[in-house]
C-alpha cells in the first residue's frame, strides 16, 4: 500500500484488513473509502466486531455519503486504487465473485456476489485484488464475470465497454505466497503477462 493515497475498499475482510494493517505498519497518511460511502475513517485499533456500517467503524470519518456519491467520486478519477477479493481470476484479470461450479440457476456454491466491486473495478485508476494461492482461484475461463479485468484482452476492450479512458485494469494480485503484477498499455512492460515476485520472507514486500 503506497502512502498519500486514496483506497476504494471493499466491504470487511481481507481487503480492509490489508488497509488498515498497512496505516498500522508503514503507511499511516494512507486514507480509505467504504463501499457505504464513508469517506476517511479513522478506525480505531483493536478494531471494533463489525468493521462496517458501525459508528465505531467510522469514527472521525471526513464524510458520510453514499454508494452512489463515493462511485461518482471514482468515475471523475479522485480515487486511486480499489482493494477486492476475488473468488476466480482469470489471465485478463477479470474475476468472479458469484458462484463456482454449474450454472447461474444452478451453482455448486453460491457466494455474495459483487456488491459494488464491479463499479470499483471498472472506475479507480488501478486495482488490488486479494485471494489465497490456490489453482482453482486462477483459472483460463471463468464460471461467471462479475468484475473487469481486461475483459478479453484486446486493446481498447475496456474502452469500447463504456469504461473511462484511460483507467488502469488489475495491475497487482496479492496472495499469501506470491505477488502477480500486470501493467497496463500505458505503463509499458508486461502487458500480456505477469511479473511473479516470490516471497523470501515474512514482511518483505510488506502489504
Amino acid at each position: 500500500m503506497e502512502e498519500d493515497r486514496l483506497y476504494f475498499v471493499a466491504i470487511g475482510g481481507p481487503p480492509l484488513l490489508g488497509i488498515l494493517l498497512a496505516k498500522q505498519m508503514h503507511a499511516p497518511a494512507i486514507a480509505y473509502v467504504v463501499e457505504d460511502g464513508t469517506i476517511a475513517p479513522q478506525m480505531p485499533m483493536p478494531t471494533p466486531p463489525f468493521m462496517i456500517g458501525a459508528g465505531l467503524a467510522s469514527s472521525r470519518a471526513v464524510a458520510w455519503t453514499d454508494m452512489n456519491t463515493v462511485d461518482f467520486h471514482a468515475g471523475l478519477g479522485y480515487i486511486d486504487y480499489g482493494v477486492l477479493a476475488a473468488v476466480q481470476v482469470d489471465q485478463f484479470g477479470n474475476f468472479n465473485s458469484t458462484f463456482s461450479g454449474g450454472d447461474f440457476d444452478h451453482p455448486k456454491r453460491r457466494f455474495g456476489g459483487p456488491g459494488g466491486a464491479t463499479e470499483i473495478a471498472s472506475l479507480c485508476w488501478r486495482t488490488v485484488l486479494m485471494t489465497r494461492l490456490q489453482k482453482r482461484k486462477f483459472v483460463n475461463k471463468l464460471d461467471f464475470m462479475s468484475s473487469p479485468g481486461y475483459l478479453d484482452g484486446s486493446s481498447g476492450a475496456r474502452e469500447r465497454a463504456g469504461m473511462p479512458r484511460r483507467r488502469a485494469v488489475p495491475r497487482r494480485h496479492r496472495t499469501r505466497a506470491v505477488r502477480l503484477r500486470r501493467c497496463d498499455a500505458a505503463h509499458g512492460a508486461h502487458r500480456r503477462g505477469a511479473l511473479v515476485e516470490r516471497r523470501r520472507g515474512a514482511g518483505r514486500h510488506g502489504v
